[in-house]
């Protein structure tokens, strides 16, 4: 009997299955060159039951790379396994997949170092990347909560075209449950 409660607690969902997120932070990044940089992201997410949620995301982040500039977005999905504490309290885990997209080429001069004198074909490929997550949903309102997170995203693949690279990212954000 007992068993077959924890059962019924665990696929029981929330009020609000729903939520959506806005989120600003700072990235370290080993890409096509190194350093940091800023990340801007939108999330939309769905509570499967109490302690899973899967949640889709759009980043974008102006990189500073070896050839130049790149413009990237940063589309994302993950499953997240969270733990509510009390009840305005959720720390959590996560794992999905993304991808690194150049929305733009390489843009020369835009750093504070010299612009290479010469032209350089580069053409950055979209990159296939395995993201891992950390954060803490803490309610701060009925439907409002705040948002601290964590994540590393790190290029998987191989061929011609392949390069291996991270992104570290954290970042802040507040969200709504609809």
């Amino acid at each position: 009997m007992r068993v077959l409660a924890l059962l019924v607690a665990l696929s029981a969902p929330l009020s609000a299955q729903t939520f959506v997120s806005f989120h600003g932070g700072a990235a370290d990044f080993d890409l096509s060159g190194v350093g940091q940089t800023a990340v801007l992201e939108a999330r939309l997410g769905v509570f499967v039951n109490r302690y899973v949620s899967i949640e889709g995301g759009l980043g974008i982040s102006d990189v500073p790379e070896q050839f130049g500039d790149v413009f990237y977005a940063l589309p994302s999905i993950e499953v997240q396994l969270g733990v509510p504490i009390m009840d305005s309290v959720r720390p959590y885990v996560g794992m999905g997949v993304g991808a690194f997209v150049p929305l733009s080429d390489p843009v020369p001069g835009r750093r504070e170092v010299e612009a290479p004198r010469f032209e350089i074909d580069y053409d950055p490929p979209t990159q296939t990347t395995i993201n891992l997550g950390l954060g803490l949903d803490a309610g701060v309102a009925q439907d409002l909560f705040v948002r601290v997170s964590g994540r590393l995203r790190g290029t998987v693949g191989d061929g011609p075209d392949f390069f291996t690279g991270t992104f570290a990212e954290a970042t802040v954000g507040v969200g709504v449950r609809l």
